[in-house]
Protein backbone atom coordinates (compact mmCIF):
# COMPACT_ATOMS: atom_id res chain seq x y z
CA UNK A 1 0.00 0.00 0.00
CA UNK A 2 1.30 3.39 -1.08
CA UNK A 3 1.47 6.56 1.35
CA UNK A 4 -0.26 9.39 0.28
CA UNK A 5 3.24 11.14 -0.61
CA UNK A 6 4.21 8.49 -2.86
CA UNK A 7 0.83 8.29 -4.41
CA UNK A 8 1.22 12.12 -4.97
CA UNK A 9 4.75 11.55 -6.39
CA UNK A 10 3.41 9.13 -9.04
CA UNK A 11 0.51 8.01 -11.61
CA UNK A 12 -1.43 6.47 -8.85
CA UNK A 13 -5.02 6.85 -9.25
CA UNK A 14 -5.78 8.55 -6.77
CA UNK A 15 -9.46 8.71 -5.59
CA UNK A 16 -9.03 4.49 -5.75
CA UNK A 17 -6.47 4.66 -3.07
CA UNK A 18 -7.76 7.55 -1.34
CA UNK A 19 -10.41 4.61 -0.41
CA UNK A 20 -8.49 2.16 0.53
CA UNK A 21 -6.16 4.00 2.57
CA UNK A 22 -8.44 4.83 5.39
CA UNK A 23 -9.51 0.98 5.52
CA UNK A 24 -6.02 -0.10 5.40
CA UNK A 25 -5.03 2.21 8.36
CA UNK A 26 -7.93 0.72 10.47
CA UNK A 27 -6.53 -2.83 9.44
CA UNK A 28 -3.29 -2.02 11.14
CA UNK A 29 -4.64 -0.57 14.25
CA UNK A 30 -7.02 -3.60 14.74
CA UNK A 31 -4.38 -6.25 14.58
CA UNK A 32 -2.19 -4.78 16.84
CA UNK A 33 -5.11 -3.80 19.61
CA UNK A 34 -6.58 -6.20 21.81
CA UNK A 35 -8.02 -9.18 20.30
CA UNK A 36 -11.91 -9.47 21.02
CA UNK A 37 -14.63 -11.02 19.43
CA UNK A 38 -15.65 -7.65 18.24
CA UNK A 39 -12.34 -6.73 16.79
CA UNK A 40 -11.91 -10.12 15.41
CA UNK A 41 -15.70 -9.04 13.65
CA UNK A 42 -14.50 -5.62 12.25
CA UNK A 43 -11.76 -7.19 11.13
CA UNK A 44 -13.78 -9.72 9.22
CA UNK A 45 -15.93 -6.65 7.48
CA UNK A 46 -13.07 -4.10 6.91
CA UNK A 47 -11.61 -7.06 4.61
CA UNK A 48 -14.91 -7.73 2.54
CA UNK A 49 -14.70 -3.58 2.42
CA UNK A 50 -11.10 -3.65 0.82
CA UNK A 51 -11.43 -6.45 -1.78
CA UNK A 52 -14.92 -5.04 -2.78
CA UNK A 53 -12.71 -1.60 -3.39
CA UNK A 54 -9.98 -3.58 -5.15
CA UNK A 55 -12.60 -6.03 -7.04
CA UNK A 56 -14.73 -2.87 -8.25
CA UNK A 57 -17.31 -4.30 -10.60
CA UNK A 58 -16.50 -7.40 -10.94
CA UNK A 59 -17.73 -9.19 -7.96
CA UNK A 60 -21.30 -9.89 -9.38
CA UNK A 61 -22.96 -10.71 -6.25
CA UNK A 62 -20.56 -12.96 -5.22
CA UNK A 63 -19.05 -11.58 -1.86
CA UNK A 64 -15.47 -10.59 -2.44
CA UNK A 65 -13.60 -12.27 0.52
CA UNK A 66 -15.24 -15.78 -1.09
CA UNK A 67 -14.23 -14.42 -4.50
CA UNK A 68 -10.58 -13.61 -3.98
CA UNK A 69 -10.26 -16.56 -2.16
CA UNK A 70 -11.62 -18.64 -4.98
CA UNK A 71 -9.11 -17.00 -7.18
CA UNK A 72 -6.06 -17.82 -5.38
CA UNK A 73 -6.67 -21.53 -4.28
CA UNK A 74 -7.52 -21.78 -8.40
CA UNK A 75 -4.07 -20.79 -9.11
CA UNK A 76 -2.79 -23.94 -6.50
CA UNK A 77 -5.36 -26.55 -8.08
CA UNK A 78 -3.55 -29.43 -10.43
CA UNK A 79 -3.78 -28.06 -14.05
CA UNK A 80 -6.96 -29.07 -15.73
CA UNK A 81 -5.08 -29.86 -19.11
CA UNK A 82 -2.35 -32.43 -17.43
CA UNK A 83 -3.91 -35.78 -17.87
CA UNK A 84 -1.67 -38.14 -16.29
CA UNK A 85 -1.12 -41.25 -18.28
CA UNK A 86 0.73 -44.57 -17.49
CA UNK A 87 -1.20 -44.28 -13.91
CA UNK A 88 0.96 -41.89 -12.65
CA UNK A 89 -0.05 -40.43 -9.28
CA UNK A 90 0.33 -36.09 -10.55
CA UNK A 91 -2.24 -35.72 -7.58
CA UNK A 92 0.12 -37.16 -4.74
CA UNK A 93 3.00 -35.19 -6.79
CA UNK A 94 1.15 -32.23 -6.51
CA UNK A 95 -0.42 -32.66 -2.44
CA UNK A 96 3.20 -32.84 -1.42
CA UNK A 97 4.97 -30.15 -3.06
CA UNK A 98 2.20 -28.22 -1.37
CA UNK A 99 2.38 -29.75 1.82
CA UNK A 100 6.23 -29.12 1.73
CA UNK A 101 6.09 -25.40 0.46
CA UNK A 102 3.14 -24.99 3.37
CA UNK A 103 5.28 -25.84 6.42
CA UNK A 104 8.02 -24.07 4.61
CA UNK A 105 6.36 -20.79 5.17
CA UNK A 106 5.38 -21.33 8.66
CA UNK A 107 9.09 -22.52 10.24
CA UNK A 108 11.61 -20.46 8.12
CA UNK A 109 12.00 -16.81 7.78
CA UNK A 110 10.11 -15.09 5.15
CA UNK A 111 12.54 -12.96 3.99
CA UNK A 112 15.13 -15.46 3.31
CA UNK A 113 12.17 -17.47 1.39
CA UNK A 114 11.74 -14.04 -0.65
CA UNK A 115 15.17 -13.07 -1.27
CA UNK A 116 15.90 -16.79 -2.42
CA UNK A 117 12.94 -16.89 -5.18
CA UNK A 118 13.40 -13.01 -6.01
CA UNK A 119 16.63 -14.28 -7.09
CA UNK A 120 15.58 -16.87 -9.19
CA UNK A 121 13.21 -14.42 -10.95
CA UNK A 122 15.95 -11.49 -11.64
CA UNK A 123 18.27 -14.04 -12.69
CA UNK A 124 16.00 -15.78 -15.01
CA UNK A 125 17.00 -18.81 -13.34
CA UNK A 126 13.75 -20.75 -14.73
CA UNK A 127 13.04 -18.41 -17.70
CA UNK A 128 13.17 -21.30 -20.54
CA UNK A 129 10.90 -23.48 -18.47
CA UNK A 130 8.33 -20.85 -17.57
CA UNK A 131 8.19 -20.38 -21.09
CA UNK A 132 7.92 -23.79 -22.35
CA UNK A 133 5.60 -24.48 -19.72
CA UNK A 134 3.28 -21.03 -21.07
CA UNK A 135 3.66 -22.09 -24.11
CA UNK A 136 2.52 -26.04 -23.68
CA UNK A 137 6.09 -27.56 -24.28
CA UNK A 138 7.04 -29.05 -21.44
CA UNK A 139 5.66 -32.26 -22.45
CA UNK A 140 7.59 -33.97 -25.35
CA UNK A 141 5.24 -35.79 -27.73
CA UNK A 142 6.89 -39.08 -28.31
CA UNK A 143 5.61 -39.75 -24.68
CA UNK A 144 2.34 -40.34 -25.02
CA UNK A 145 2.67 -41.97 -28.76
CA UNK A 146 0.67 -45.33 -28.30
CA UNK A 147 2.52 -46.25 -31.47
CA UNK A 148 5.65 -45.92 -31.20
CA UNK A 149 7.72 -48.91 -32.57
CA UNK A 150 10.74 -50.86 -30.28
CA UNK A 151 13.53 -49.31 -32.62
CA UNK A 152 16.61 -47.24 -32.79
CA UNK A 153 14.92 -44.19 -34.39
CA UNK A 154 12.47 -44.53 -31.85
CA UNK A 155 15.09 -44.68 -29.17
CA UNK A 156 16.57 -41.75 -30.77
CA UNK A 157 12.96 -39.53 -30.39
CA UNK A 158 13.55 -40.55 -26.84
CA UNK A 159 16.70 -39.65 -26.35
CA UNK A 160 16.10 -36.26 -27.56
CA UNK A 161 13.16 -35.55 -25.49
CA UNK A 162 14.51 -36.81 -22.35
CA UNK A 163 17.27 -34.23 -22.85
CA UNK A 164 14.79 -31.88 -22.74
CA UNK A 165 12.84 -32.82 -19.67
CA UNK A 166 16.02 -34.29 -17.90
CA UNK A 167 17.85 -30.36 -18.75
CA UNK A 168 14.54 -28.90 -16.88
CA UNK A 169 14.02 -31.02 -14.22
CA UNK A 170 17.93 -30.70 -13.38
CA UNK A 171 17.06 -26.69 -13.17
CA UNK A 172 14.17 -27.03 -11.13
CA UNK A 173 16.00 -29.47 -8.66
CA UNK A 174 18.41 -26.52 -8.22
CA UNK A 175 15.35 -24.55 -7.33
CA UNK A 176 13.65 -26.82 -4.49
CA UNK A 177 17.36 -27.98 -3.53
CA UNK A 178 17.61 -24.10 -2.37
CA UNK A 179 14.17 -24.07 -0.59
CA UNK A 180 15.51 -27.67 0.93
CA UNK A 181 18.27 -25.60 2.68
CA UNK A 182 16.14 -22.67 3.82
CA UNK A 183 13.84 -25.31 6.01
CA UNK A 184 16.99 -26.45 7.32
CA UNK A 185 18.15 -23.26 8.62
CA UNK A 186 20.67 -22.23 5.99
CA UNK A 187 20.76 -20.05 3.19
CA UNK A 188 22.41 -21.11 0.20
CA UNK A 189 22.74 -18.45 -2.75
CA UNK A 190 22.14 -19.77 -6.31
CA UNK A 191 25.86 -19.90 -7.10
CA UNK A 192 26.58 -22.34 -4.27
CA UNK A 193 24.09 -24.25 -5.49
CA UNK A 194 25.41 -25.20 -8.74
CA UNK A 195 28.96 -26.00 -7.18
CA UNK A 196 26.85 -29.34 -5.86
CA UNK A 197 26.40 -32.31 -7.90
CA UNK A 198 23.04 -33.36 -8.83
CA UNK A 199 23.15 -36.36 -6.88
CA UNK A 200 24.15 -34.70 -3.89
CA UNK A 201 20.99 -32.27 -4.17
CA UNK A 202 18.64 -35.16 -5.50
CA UNK A 203 19.63 -37.34 -2.30
CA UNK A 204 19.05 -34.21 -0.08
CA UNK A 205 16.24 -33.17 -1.51
CA UNK A 206 14.84 -36.37 -1.73
CA UNK A 207 14.87 -36.89 2.11
CA UNK A 208 12.13 -34.93 2.76
CA UNK A 209 9.19 -37.12 2.13
CA UNK A 210 7.26 -34.66 0.78
CA UNK A 211 9.68 -34.53 -1.93
CA UNK A 212 9.88 -38.20 -3.03
CA UNK A 213 7.58 -38.39 -5.77
CA UNK A 214 9.53 -35.07 -7.96
CA UNK A 215 13.31 -36.04 -7.33
CA UNK A 216 14.15 -39.72 -7.79
CA UNK A 217 17.56 -41.17 -7.35
CA UNK A 218 17.61 -43.21 -10.55
CA UNK A 219 16.17 -39.90 -13.24
CA UNK A 220 20.22 -39.20 -11.68
CA UNK A 221 21.40 -41.87 -13.99
CA UNK A 222 18.68 -41.07 -16.70
CA UNK A 223 20.41 -37.53 -16.84
CA UNK A 224 23.46 -38.59 -17.14
CA UNK A 225 23.20 -41.45 -19.53
CA UNK A 226 21.68 -38.70 -22.06
CA UNK A 227 24.21 -36.02 -21.37
CA UNK A 228 27.04 -38.16 -21.91
CA UNK A 229 26.00 -39.56 -25.08
CA UNK A 230 25.76 -43.45 -23.54
CA UNK A 231 22.06 -44.00 -23.87
CA UNK A 232 21.46 -46.78 -26.79
CA UNK A 233 19.05 -49.46 -28.05
CA UNK A 234 19.48 -52.98 -27.80
CA UNK A 235 17.82 -54.59 -30.01
CA UNK A 236 18.77 -58.28 -28.27
CA UNK A 237 16.74 -57.29 -25.65
CA UNK A 238 14.50 -54.52 -27.22
CA UNK A 239 15.87 -52.02 -24.14
CA UNK A 240 16.92 -48.79 -24.34
CA UNK A 241 20.18 -49.23 -21.88
CA UNK A 242 20.75 -45.92 -19.65
CA UNK A 243 24.67 -46.13 -18.13
CA UNK A 244 27.20 -43.69 -16.00
CA UNK A 245 29.68 -45.03 -14.00
CA UNK A 246 28.10 -46.53 -11.17
CA UNK A 247 24.48 -47.48 -12.14
CA UNK A 248 22.53 -48.89 -15.38
CA UNK A 249 18.78 -48.60 -16.46
CA UNK A 250 17.14 -50.54 -18.39
CA UNK A 251 13.96 -49.78 -20.06
CA UNK A 252 11.28 -51.15 -22.59
CA UNK A 253 10.12 -48.46 -24.89
CA UNK A 254 6.82 -48.33 -23.27
CA UNK A 255 8.74 -47.76 -19.96
CA UNK A 256 10.84 -45.30 -21.34
CA UNK A 257 8.04 -43.08 -22.18
CA UNK A 258 6.61 -43.65 -18.65
CA UNK A 259 9.61 -42.74 -16.92
CA UNK A 260 9.80 -39.37 -18.86
CA UNK A 261 6.17 -38.66 -18.90
CA UNK A 262 6.78 -38.66 -15.08
CA UNK A 263 9.68 -36.57 -15.03
CA UNK A 264 7.57 -33.89 -17.30
CA UNK A 265 4.79 -33.97 -15.01
CA UNK A 266 7.29 -33.35 -11.86
CA UNK A 267 8.36 -30.66 -13.66
CA UNK A 268 5.23 -29.10 -13.77
CA UNK A 269 4.28 -29.34 -10.60
CA UNK A 270 7.82 -27.99 -9.30
CA UNK A 271 7.11 -24.61 -11.82
CA UNK A 272 4.34 -24.17 -9.43
CA UNK A 273 6.28 -23.52 -6.48
CA UNK A 274 6.13 -19.67 -6.47
CA UNK A 275 1.95 -19.94 -6.50
CA UNK A 276 2.35 -22.55 -3.89
CA UNK A 277 4.51 -19.86 -1.94
CA UNK A 278 1.86 -16.82 -2.24
CA UNK A 279 -0.95 -19.21 -1.62
CA UNK A 280 0.87 -20.49 2.13
CA UNK A 281 1.14 -16.76 3.09
CA UNK A 282 -1.61 -15.83 2.70
CA UNK A 283 -3.78 -18.91 3.83
CA UNK A 284 -3.79 -17.76 7.72
CA UNK A 285 -5.68 -15.12 6.30
CA UNK A 286 -8.05 -17.32 4.92
CA UNK A 287 -8.22 -19.87 8.22
CA UNK A 288 -9.50 -16.71 9.63
CA UNK A 289 -11.77 -15.81 7.67
CA UNK A 290 -13.23 -19.73 7.93
CA UNK A 291 -13.47 -18.98 11.83
CA UNK A 292 -15.31 -15.90 11.76
CA UNK A 293 -17.68 -16.98 9.39
CA UNK A 294 -18.38 -19.81 11.15
CA UNK A 295 -19.25 -17.09 14.23
CA UNK A 296 -21.08 -14.43 12.50
CA UNK A 297 -24.20 -14.25 9.66
CA UNK A 298 -22.50 -12.55 6.98
CA UNK A 299 -25.02 -10.74 5.29
CA UNK A 300 -25.15 -7.87 7.83
CA UNK A 301 -22.73 -6.60 10.40
CA UNK A 302 -23.35 -5.33 13.92
CA UNK A 303 -24.32 -1.62 14.94
CA UNK A 304 -20.86 -1.27 15.96
CA UNK A 305 -19.42 -2.45 12.92
CA UNK A 306 -21.70 -0.38 10.99
CA UNK A 307 -20.53 2.75 13.58
CA UNK A 308 -16.84 1.98 13.18
CA UNK A 309 -17.20 0.96 8.68
CA UNK A 310 -18.70 4.27 8.38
Amino acid sequence: MPTEAEIAGHEFPFEYFSKLIPVDRKLERFAEGICTPESLELRYWLLHEYMTIIQEDSVSGEQPLKRARRIVEKLVEIPLGLIPSYGIDLTTKHLKMKQFIQELIEESPRHEIETFLSDVVFSRRIAAQTQRAMGGHLFPDIFLDEDAQSDRDTTEQLKSAFSQVMADWEQLVNLVYGLVWIRKGTEKNWQHIEQVSLLDKVAATNGNSELEPLVKIDWVTLRNSIDHGKAYYDPIFSRIKFADRKNEIQLNISDAQREGSEIALSNHVMLQIFNFVEFAKISNVFKFIEDIEKRIDTAAPGSILETELG
